[in-house]
């Protein structure tokens, strides 16, 4: 658990006040596990339900996850005949499946309402698809981005550009204060939810001016989903 090597951290460093401290947090969150988790009468760690109040009866693998992550006080530990009965439903799985023990035993099977499914899948990956190429293509679009011959650049962009209007450029790192002459449009890596194009703000630091993986993830949206996107509205000065 993340206190208990807070703690072992905190020993190695002489903070001999942040040792007890911690170590009473690792105390209350194994009571904490046990009280909510831990069911006597199935011996397993089950999911709880913070709407209902109760823990789930579906019972999971992650169930093991405790034993995994050692977060368990030792008096549980060291009680075998529980261990043994916890681990006896893994026995069982592992003598009724061949292949390898399922992850719970819900069945999930095709149904009618399969093509519905995909269907709602589908269009939601196009509106969230949609949502980001507007605004990356509008802030690139708004910070001098063009195309020879068939997008111009935006009027304007040259003297003040319109997202430099609202935003501190030399926070956002653009080059020469951002919405000169010379930009060719720069695309960022957290946008504004309310007015297209717009960096985001706020954070742990300040908006950046494009990541790798932000271009990257606007070549997969084009590479699988180009051929059902659709132009945003900023652009509007198409020869």
């Amino acid at each position: 658990m993340n206190e208990i090597t807070l703690s072992e951290f905190s020993e190695k460093i002489g903070e001999e006040k942040m040792i007890g401290t911690f170590k009473n947090a690792a105390k209350k969150r194994l009571e904490g596990i046990m009280d909510l988790f831990w069911d006597d009468e199935l011996e397993s760690f089950m999911d709880y339900n913070i709407s209902s109040e109760s823990r789930s009866e579906v019972f999971s693998l992650a169930s093991y996850f405790p034993f995994w992550a050692e977060s368990l006080p030792k008096d549980f530990t060291t009680n075998f005949t529980t261990i043994l009965d916890t681990y006896s439903y893994i026995t069982g799985l592992l003598s009724e499946f061949p292949g390898s023990p399922p992850t719970t035993h819900i069945l999930i099977q095709k149904d009618d309402d399969e093509s519905e499914n995909k269907e709602f899948i589908m269009n939601l990956i196009k509106d969230l698809s949609q949502r980001y190429v507007d605004s990356v293509l509008c802030a690139w679009y708004s910070t001098g981005g063009s195309i020879p011959g068939f997008l111009n650049k935006l009027s304007g962009v040259g003297d003040t550009g319109h997202i430099f209007e609202k935003y501190d450029t030399q926070e956002l790192g653009l080059p020469g204060g951002g919405g000169g002459v010379g930009d060719t449009g720069h695309i960022f890596e957290k946008y504004d939810t309310q007015e297209l194009g717009l960096p985001g703000g706020g954070g742990e630091y300040d908006v950046q001016v494009g990541f790798g993986w932000t271009n990257g993830i606007l070549l997969w949206i084009f590479s699988n989903f180009g051929d059902i996107l659709e132009e945003p509205e900023c652009l509007s000065d198409l020869t």
